[in-house]
């Protein structure tokens, strides 16, 4: 029983060392990202922008 309680304990090590990567990762990205203005996510929260539009924008913001 001990060696199951083991290998549990194991494959669960390796499941937060999986998320915790994927966390730095994300929180990595978002230190590179700006934000994008205020108006254009007004727009987007009213349905107003459309996804080539949104593109447009995160192309120019990024330059």
């Amino acid at each position: 029983m001990r060696k199951n309680t083991d290998l549990h304990a194991a494959e669960e090590a390796l499941e937060d060392a999986a998320d915790v990567a994927i966390y730095d990762e994300r929180k990595a990205q978002l230190k590179t990202e700006k934000a994008l203005p205020a108006d254009a996510t007004m727009e987007i929260l009213r349905g107003r922008l459309t996804h080539a539009e949104l593109a447009q924008i995160n192309i120019r913001h990024s330059e």
